[in-house]
């Protein structure tokens, strides 16, 4: 069953035998919150000022790039491939769907390597003045049949402003 979780205007559903962790730094401006799956998958959303995002890039595609090269950057990651899903609506606005897949090295703590895999969105919401970016991190493949789906459920319930209805 699902609950809805709300903070500094936003709102998302998510399981509720999903485990709630509020970064103690978050400021209604800029923060995040993640949320942990029974198998420790996690499912994050991130808020920041919008102005100071149009000032940083070009365009809403620009900043998922940056976002994805984060990940590329990691030194546990030795391959990296980002599929673009397109657009998709979010509360009346145009989202940037985005699938990486990664391959972590093999190494002291990890006897195999890794795979991973990383669902997002990244949007821009001139109604509440923020940026959002939605993402799940899929660590364990068996959790999910669908992890797209998974993720795309967590998103269809996402609200980044009042819309003055129900």
């Amino acid at each position: 069953m699902d609950e809805k979780f709300a903070v500094y205007g936003f709102e998302v559903a998510i399981p509720d035998d999903w485990r709630i962790e509020f970064n103690a730094k978050n400021r209604r401006e800029r923060g995040d919150v993640v949320f942990h799956t029974g198998k420790n998958n996690l499912f994050f959303v991130s808020w920041g000022d919008l102005a100071n995002a149009q000032k940083s890039f070009d365009s809403l595609g620009q900043q998922r790039d940056k976002s994805v090269s984060r990940l590329k950057g990691n030194p546990n990651v030795s391959q990296m491939k980002m599929d673009d899903q397109g657009t998709l609506k979010v509360c009346g606005h145009d989202g940037l769907l985005t699938h990486v897949t990664a391959k972590g090295r093999k190494g002291f703590m990890a006897r195999a390597p890794t795979n991973q895999e990383v669902w997002s969105l990244h949007m821009h919401c001139p109604d509440s003045g923020k940026y959002y970016v939605l993402y799940m991190d899929i660590r364990d493949s068996a959790e999910f049949a669908d992890q797209k789906g998974e993720f795309l459920a967590r998103v269809g319930t996402f609200r980044c402003h009042h819309t003055g209805t129900g």
